[in-house]
């Protein structure tokens, strides 16, 4: 038998525990409170109020601040950023500078540095997208990118917290769908740094 609750015992929960992603860690808390509930004899309801909070204890050491990819020396219109859209030959890195610069258009806390070989975008010291280009495409990266709403599915990768969109020269692009993603990369590295 599955037991249910009221929508407001699990929101209050939910809220109370302030987790960055109560959907993840109430399905946990689930799972470990229906046998637990069996072991200790008590009622579904209290196992799962207890696992939550144990489930929640447990990610806060992923909390927002300590979960940032952090910089130092990042500028507001960083020399060494110019030097690379600019350099000789560099069709692809013209082709990704208007992104780029949609990118710093975010707001006036955005600053850059070249990381990597390649320019990134920070709010204060903590990265939240960045370009970059090969020989066949360009790349946007955002660095908390598997937390974004991607609902045209242009992000791709499979690493812990990154992901891209590739731009291919010659093939169209969702515009609307990537500003957003920009938008939302702006928003989230904001979220998280409480500002």
């Amino acid at each position: 038998m599955v037991a249910t609750y009221p929508v407001s015992f699990l929101s209050s929960l939910l809220l109370q525990s302030g987790s960055m992603c109560p959907a993840l860690i109430l399905q946990s808390a689930w799972r470990a409170s229906r046998g637990r509930a069996a072991l200790l004899s008590m009622r579904p309801k209290d196992a799962l109020q207890r696992n939550l909070s144990r489930h929640c204890a447990m990610s806060c050491h992923l909390a927002p601040m300590s979960a940032l990819f952090r910089l130092s020396g990042a500028v507001r219109s960083a020399p060494e950023v110019a030097a690379w859209f600019g350099a000789s030959g560099a069709g692809q890195r013209r082709f990704i500078e208007p992104w780029f610069d949609r990118i710093r258009a975010c707001g006036a806390d955005v600053v850059e540095l070249l990381h990597d070989g390649h320019p990134t975008a920070c709010i204060q010291d903590a990265a939240f997208a960045y370009v970059d280009t090969f020989a066949a495409h360009s790349n946007i990266g955002f660095f908390h990118g598997t937390e974004l709403p991607d609902p045209a599915g242009l992000l791709e990768g499979t690493g812990k917290r990154m992901r891209h969109v590739k731009l291919r020269w010659g093939r169209e692009t969702d515009d609307v769908a990537l500003q957003a993603l920009i938008d939302a990369a702006y928003r989230d590295i904001r979220m998280r740094l409480g500002r």
